[in-house]
Formats: structure tokens, sequence, C-alpha cells
């Protein structure tokens, strides 16, 4: 009371007789602490204690009237109140006990569990051993690369843009493929390891390269986490490894099946998904590649992962973890340098790229006969199915350059194949065979110098008739005259059924004509 700042440890209301205590609070504190005096008096004391001297008179005299003026109060609710209070309580009282019992009987149960488990370690001492759970820890150093100059781009493939379908589905196709294109890699034997798919997606955004899955727009929605990306990363380069390489290029893209764990040397102890071949790179761009990854892991910033990768820290071991790894991808900044090797790099493949091709036309020009839309014998030029050997004629639509994910039905096969995997009477796949690939073009339907890309359909005799400006014009005005200057055909009574006669009779009778 004497502090006026101090506030009572609960609300009044909910403390017992709470609303007493508050006005004998509110009363003392506006009159201070120094004009009252506490006593603590003897309750329900007999005339005995008054007698012998042990409680004084007016004391047993005020306690007195205290319990009776609590007694009538309580009285003012009611008997019937009162008496369902006492058997609530009541109640209330049996089920703590009961509950404080149960509780007692765990406890024992617990104990005496305790008891007969070390009774049985002492009888038998060896009979099962304690595993203490070990904290490895390894010094950081960079995963193992092809630091030499030694190394081969993959063969030159096809624009990924030609598949409709795999660009319709992952956009980020064309982006993928330029960075495969432009990458040095060198195969593996058997049974060693190859560079791991998250080695491979860090080096593709130290490239410069974006994010496989974009931001959703709702704010409210979960933003792609690191294996989201990591897995849309490896569905891309598989797909546009299948349809753009060739097969031996294509293999190195799968599993391989070193158990090995590839980045113990960077703290990630269990095994990481590898292909079949390394990357050429510097020793700075291993570093930032190590640097990206130990970021990723531990939630270290930029200065502590560079600290470990320079000074040969030690790290603790641990299992990859992918999930809930939301900004990782955005917080690797493109490398100056590995950007600038790059463009070295394809400036290299690109000048190797032309002397093949011109090597090959050299060769074509001497060997290749006159190109022809017809096989030996002179018959209509057919493709044949490279599973089963069926022939196909070359006229069908999915034979196009344009669109090479297409797929024709195979009557022998009972499949649908994509229409790459047919090949021309040369043995050759068709849209690689410099004598009948053009052909097929013209078969298709291509557009002829002047003639509108909408028009050139198979059936349209007039407009491939048409070869002048003048009578393309008449034929689109023709066309218009059609589609606005439609004509409604007139009305006829005997259009109408009997029953549409019998209700609309007023029409029949008139004769009327709209």
């Amino acid at each position: 009371m004497a502090n006026n700042n101090r506030q009572p440890r609960r609300p009044w209301n909910t403390q017992i007789d709470g609303d007493l205590w508050q006005s004998l609070y509110n009363t003392l504190k506006a009159k201070g602490p120094g004009t009252f005096r506490a006593t603590k008096v003897k309750g329900h004391a007999t005339d005995a204690m008054v007698e012998s001297g042990a409680v004084k008179p007016e004391d047993k005299k005020g306690n007195d009237e205290a319990d009776r003026y609590a007694n009538e109060g309580v009285l003012l609710y009611g008997k019937d109140v009162t008496t369902l209070g006492a058997q609530l309580a009541w109640r209330h009282m049996g089920y703590a006990k009961m509950v404080k019992n149960i509780h007692t009987s765990f406890v024992e149960a617990i104990l005496k569990r305790n008891s007969l488990l070390d009774k049985a370690k002492a009888k038998f001492p060896g009979s099962k051993k304690e595993k203490k759970k070990e904290v490895k820890e390894v010094d950081v150093e960079v995963p193992s690369y092809e630091w030499q100059e030694e190394g081969s781009f993959i063969k030159e493939m096809e624009d990924v843009q030609k598949y409709d379908k795999l660009m319709s589905k992952q956009q980020k196709a064309k982006k993928v493929q330029d960075f495969l294109q432009n990458t040095k890699i060198k195969k593996v034997d058997e049974g060693q390891q190859g560079i791991s798919w998250l080695e491979l997606y860090t080096l593709y955004k130290l490239a410069g390269g974006e994010c496989m899955v974009d931001d959703p727009i709702s704010k409210a929605a979960p933003k792609p986490s690191m294996r989201r990306q990591l897995k849309a990363f490896i569905s891309t380069c598989r797909n546009v490894a299948r349809l753009t390489m060739e097969q031996l290029d294509a293999d190195l893209f799968r599993y391989n099946k070193s158990k090995k764990p590839r980045l113990a040397k960077i703290g990630i102890c269990n095994h990481v998904p590898m292909v079949r071949f390394q990357v050429v790179i510097s020793h700075h761009t291993g570093k930032a590649v190590a640097q990206a990854i130990l970021k990723s892991q531990a939630r270290r910033t930029d200065q502590q992962a560079s600290e470990l990768v320079t000074q040969k820290k030690a790290v603790r071991l641990q299992k990859l973890s992918i999930v809930n790894r939301t900004r990782w991808s955005k917080s690797i900044k493109p490398n100056k340098e590995l950007m600038k090797q790059r463009e070295a790099d394809e400036q290299e493949r690109k000048r190797r790229h032309q002397e093949n091709q011109q090597k090959e036309e050299n060769v074509e020009d001497e060997q290749v006969e006159e190109r022809s839309d017809k096989d030996a014998s002179g018959k209509a030029l057919k493709f044949s199915c490279l599973e089963c050997g069926n022939l196909i004629p070359a006229s069908r639509k999915a034979f196009s350059k344009q669109n090479l994910d297409a797929k024709t039905w195979c009557g022998k096969c009972h499949k649908s194949w994509m229409a790459k995997a047919f090949a021309c009477p040369c043995g050759e796949t068709w849209y690689k065979c410099k004598k009948h690939g053009p052909s097929v073009q013209e078969v298709v339907g291509e557009t002829q110098p002047g003639e509108p890309e909408d028009l050139a359909k198979k059936g349209k005799s007039k407009v491939r008739k048409a070869r002048n400006t003048e009578d393309l014009e008449d034929l689109f005005k023709e066309r218009k005259q059609r589609k606005f200057n439609v004509i409604e055909p007139a009305f006829r009574p005997s259009m109408l059924s009997a029953g549409l006669k019998r209700k609309f009779s007023y029409l029949c009778q008139e004769g009327t004509s709209n």
C-alpha cells in the first residue's frame, strides 16, 4: 500500500471475494497507509478462551457478528442454490481425488518398470550396447571437376523451339538448351563420379540463368521451393536431351550408378543424383559453386560461406535439405568470370560448327544426287518406321520440320510415334536427309512467294492458280461479299408442320414471305 504504483498480481474479478478486497483497497489507498492497523483474530472463539485470557471479548464479539452477516449473505441466494453449490463442490473434490490416484498409479508403474530394467542390465551387462551419436565434422574442400582445358561440346542440337508441346509446358527450355550447348563436358567411365544435378543447376544460375519456376502472382500463394526448382530443371534438361540431341549425347544425362557421396567434402553426407559426365570449369568457378551450396544448407551468409571455402574450416556432416528453401535460387548472383569464359566458349563452338558444316556441304555437293520426292523405283516417297520398318506416305501432315514433336500412327506397331522416329529410303532420319528432306515440306504445303500463309492449305485450288497479286485481291473481295451479303431463305407455309400450321394459321392464310 505504501507504493502507489504497485498493482495487484491478478485482476480483482478473478480472485476469491475480489469485489470486497477491491473496495477495501480503494478505501485504504484514499486514506493513506498510516491510517489503519490490521490484527489477527481467532475464529470461532469460545467463552472458555475469553475467560482464560487467550481471546479478548471485543475480538470474539466482532468475529461472531462477521460470521452472522456472512451466513445472512449466503441465504440471500436461496436454500436451493446453496445446496446445489455444496453438492457440486463435493463432486469436484471427488474427481480431483480420483485423478490424483490415477497419476499416482502411473508414476508407480514407471518407477517399477525402470527398476526392473536396471536389474536386467545389471544381470546381463553385454546384452544391449548404447550407441552414442557422434557429431562428425569434415574440412571443407572444393569438389573435383575437370580443371584442364580438355573437353568437348555437345554436338550441335536441333532448335528446341520446333517442339511446340515442350515449349508450351516448359518455357525455359530454350535457355536451358543454350546453357548446355555452351558447356564443355567430359564423359566419365563407369563407376566414376559425374557432376550432380544440384551442382549443374547452381552452375546454370551462376551463368546468368533464370529461375525455372516463377513466383505466383498472388502474394498469399506459396513460393516455389528449392526442391521444386531443381525438379523442374532436371525434367527440362532430360526432355531437351531426349528430343534435340543424338542418342550418345542424350545417354550422358541418365542416372549415374556411383553410390559414393559426391558432396561429402562440403558437409552433405547422403547420396545425391549424378549424371554421366563432368564439366570443364576453372578453380574459381568451382569455389563459387561450393559457396552457393554451403549457403543453402545452414542459412549462412555470403561472407560465412566464402570463409569456409577459402580457409578450409570444419563443417558438420548432415543430410541434404532442399525443402522450404524459397530464397536460395534468387540469392545466387551471376559470376562475371564464368560468364566471360562462356562467351569465349560460345565463340569457339560456333567456329567449330561452321567449319564442320562447311566440310559436310563440300562432301554433299560431290556425293548427293538431285533432290527428289520419289524413291529409286519412281513411286511416291514413303518413310519407314524405325521400330518395325512399316512404310508410311511422306504426305502426312505430321512430317513437318516446323513441328518435330507431332505424332503419327503406325498401323503395324499399333502405336503413335513422333515424326522424327521415321527414316527416308536413304536410311537416314528424314528431316536430316539433304535429298528427301526439302521435298517433304513441299508436299505438306509450304507457302509460295507472295502467297498468304492462311491460304496455303490443301484444297484451295483457286488460290493455287492465282499467283498474281491482282487475282488474289479479287478472291479476297469475293470472300468478303459472301461473308457479309447473306441471303435469307423466303418463308413458305410448306415449311411448317401440321401442328405449327394450326398454331400460326394467320401466316398460312396471308401467305406472307420474309
